[in-house]
């Protein structure tokens, strides 16, 4: 019943409350931020248009073979490819479900996320509610400087495993996650700083 009343409050929308109220919290904050829309699937237009109700308009691009199209470019290097997300711009990226099945539903054809856990000026975490599946990996860690995996970025909260239910019952579930990943990161990096940039990856 609790699930269904949460659904119920939150239609007609087709995105969490939960996760438009972590955009709400970023914008009170003073948080810099990006949201990169990152999907196997066809919804990747639909989810956009709906986050315009949350005033975010999106740069589309895509993910085919590990290379990343975007603006023209194409681009293969995971330190180029973090570079090209310009901050407080946000993106809509469609990945490759071919190239995944391509690879028999492992890692290796995963949805790529270049990431240099050593930034000390961006803090990048990716939601995915299948981040852990351990029979069909969905992500390929890209890391560079500091060598890291998905275990490790779990940990750290870098990735985060969305739980459908949770994220539809709480309607802080994405703060709480940012926080935490922030606060780790802080303590790691930066102790010092605050309101830094953060790029979010919304998986679906």
């Amino acid at each position: 019943r609790a699930l269904d009343n949460a659904l119920k409050a939150q239609s007609p929308r087709k995105v969490f409350t939960s996760f438009s109220n972590l955009i709400n919290y970023l914008r009170e904050n003073n948080y810099s931020f990006s949201v990169v829309l990152r999907t196997f699937g066809r919804d990747l237009n639909g989810v956009a248009q709906e986050l315009a109700q949350d005033d975010l308009d999106f740069v589309y691009g895509s993910y085919n073979k590990d290379v990343l199209n975007l603006n023209n470019q194409t681009i293969a290097d995971p330190a180029e490819m973090i570079a090209a997300f310009e901050q407080t711009k946000h993106y809509a990226i469609q990945d490759s479900y071919d190239w995944w099945k391509q690879n028999k539903f492992t890692a290796q054809g995963g949805k790529p996320f270049p990431i240099d856990i050593g930034d000390k000026n961006i803090l990048s975490i990716f939601f995915d509610d299948n981040a852990d599946d351990p029979i069909k990996p969905i992500l390929k860690i890209m890391s560079f400087g500091k060598t890291t995996n998905l275990d490790e970025l779990i940990a750290m909260g870098r990735v985060v495993a969305v739980d459908t239910r949770k994220a539809i019952l709480d309607k802080n579930y994405f703060i709480s996650a940012f926080g935490q990943a922030l606060e780790k990161w802080q303590e790691t990096h930066c102790p010092q700083l605050k309101n830094e940039a953060s790029e979010m990856h919304y998986s679906k």
